[in-house]
């Protein structure tokens, strides 16, 4: 299966689009704790945010992982 064909699958864009939005979302918490004077539970929660949302990114990764292994062995 080539490039072309594996992004036109609808998973994979809705996994990209998730990974684009996540990867946003922790670098808009990451400037806030670098540039910003926040207090402890305010910083707190960003570095929870923070740490679920690099989870989510990890999760991401796998799921799309997967789908290529599945398009790979599908188009053989």
């Amino acid at each position: 299966m080539d490039a072309g064909s594996f992004l036109n699958n609808r998973e994979v864009r809705l996994s990209l689009l998730s990974l684009l939005g996540q990867i946003i979302i922790i670098s808009f918490a990451s400037a806030t704790l670098i540039y910003e004077d926040v207090s402890q539970e305010r910083y707190t929660v960003l570095i929870i945010l923070v740490l679920a949302f690099m989870s989510l990114v990890v999760l991401t990764v796998l799921r799309l992982l997967r789908l290529a292994k599945d398009a790979d062995s599908s188009g053989k």
